[in-house]
């Protein structure tokens, strides 16, 4: 493999910010660490084969295979490391010269200061990949290939995670500067509108912020307020409720960026909860809504690193038990006829009959469910003419509930801490107090968790 063939290492590129560009040093890098691995080892480096020869343990032929084989392996070698250090200078030229605007460290923006971090680290992790032995003849480190046996793939997995982070840092800063082109916005050197990133300690607990800078300062006040408040609520509420809970909280990281559909997520590889803050600056703000989502995704943690393998199995048996046929027939005569859809029947009968509409609530959910569902009152009649079943949960939850035992639970203690113990039917706090020893009980009032109801503790 010769220099000229690497097109990335070209210099001179008319555009830095054409996707073929990144796309060719991916590319280029990836041939390179096939050339890398494909450095044929030799079984003994030089020393091992003079002592080998000087003890009788080969032949002067073996010997001098031996040293024609490190000398070829030798030349591969060489070749390589030039290679990977000629690709890192010039690398090194395009990003600092050709990507990023020129300007003051202490003037670089949250997206730049990324870019040069991972880039460094990225250059930085190839100068260690060619290992040297020493020469007791020469008193010299000389390159070894020999050493490659135990270095090789170790140094491989190592570059090509900081590469991975660099190459994403570039897509992201390059992606924020077409954004900024098609809007017909002109950048000043190193400003941009990528989300800034502030770590803050909101309520006695870490929060990351992402993305504030895209709102107005005025929203941007309200949003933290509303962390604040919902941060508040959910600690003064699981103190009271679930101790057991802030006890394992995780750090929070707040984003502004996230789908419209998203409230939270629980990352479990990087231990902490993603508050997605689209939702609750969206109109008047349900801060218990929030502190049941806090609750929610905390669930998730519980479940996953702090229940016991006892405890998951009871209450999967438990969730797995309460799912029995609902009465068709009493459906049928409580549907009243100017009632279209299974979901306005149930937000009719959540003051009279708020466990039944739940239960169809749940028996409906587009989360998940088991089999046989309906829409209209025509459906239903359909279903009993064929003498089908549907089922539900005899002691609901809520509809996300559905989805399965895991987020039952999730569903279970974010109700808990969110809106209170009444939100639970007993049984459901039975399990809980079972498994999670210490939940405060409470009276029983499941309407609270009714769609548009107005919960109060």
């Amino acid at each position: 493999m010769r220099l000229s063939e690497f097109t990335a290492l070209v210099q001179g590129a008319q555009d830095p910010f054409d996707p073929k560009v990144i796309q060719q040093w991916r590319k280029d890098l990836r041939r390179m660490t096939k050339i890398y691995r494909d450095i044929k080892v030799p079984e003994r480096d030089v020393h091992q084969l003079d002592y080998a020869k000087e003890r009788g343990y080969i032949s002067t032929k073996e010997h001098q295979q031996g040293i024609k084989e490190h000398k070829a392996a030798l030349e591969k070698f060489n070749e390589a490391r030039k290679l990977f250090v000629t690709f890192r200078q010039n690398f090194e030229k395009w990003w600092q010269y050709k990507l990023l605007p020129q300007v003051k460290h202490d003037d670089r923006p949250w997206f730049h200061r990324e870019v040069v971090e991972k880039a460094w680290k990225a250059t930085l992790d190839l100068g260690s990949l060619f290992p040297t032995r020493y020469d007791y003849k020469t008193e010299k480190d000389l390159p070894s290939p020999w050493a490659l046996t135990q270095e090789r793939e170790r140094n491989i997995k190592r570059y090509q995670k900081a590469w991975n982070a660099a190459f994403k840092a570039i897509d992201e800063y390059i992606a924020v500067v077409k954004r900024e082109k098609e809007r017909g916005v002109k950048m000043p050197p190193g400003t941009d509108d990528r989300p800034a990133l502030e770590q803050m300690d909101i309520e006695g607990f870490p929060v990351l912020l992402r993305g504030w800078n895209l709102l107005k300062p005025s929203d941007a006040k309200k949003s933290v307020d509303i962390i604040r408040q919902g941060l508040k609520l959910y600690k003064e509420n699981a103190k009271k409720r679930l101790p057991t809970m802030l006890k394992y909280t995780l750090p929070f990281h707040a984003a502004w960026e996230c789908r419209d559909d998203q409230a939270a997520t629980y990352d479990e590889f990087k231990t902490r909860i993603k508050l997605c803050m689209n939702w609750p600056t969206a109109g008047r703000p349900d801060i218990k809504r929030m502190a049941h989502v806090i609750a929610h995704e905390m669930g998730h943690h519980l479940w996953k690193k702090v229940l016991s393998a006892s405890a998951r199995k009871f209450w999967e048996a438990a969730i797995d038990a309460d799912w029995g046929p609902i009465d068709l027939q009493r459906l049928l005569k409580l549907w009243p006829d100017d009632v279209k859809f299974s979901s306005s029947l149930a937000d009719k009968l959540a003051k009279t009959d708020p466990t039944l509409a739940l239960q169809i609530e749940v028996a409906n959910s587009h989360w998940g469910g088991k089999g046989t569902k309906f829409d209209t009152k025509e459906d239903l009649q359909e279903l009993i003419d064929q003498g089908k079943t549907v089922l539900t949960m005899k002691n609901p939850i809520t509809d996300y509930a559905a989805k399965n035992n895991e987020e039952a639970f999730c569903e279970a203690v974010g109700s808990l801490v969110g809106y209170g113990p009444r939100t639970l039917h007993p049984l459901t706090r039975k399990w809980l107090q079972t498994i999670l020893p210490g939940m405060r009980m409470g009276s029983f009032r499941i309407s609270e968790m009714i769609r548009g109801a107005d919960p109060t503790v």
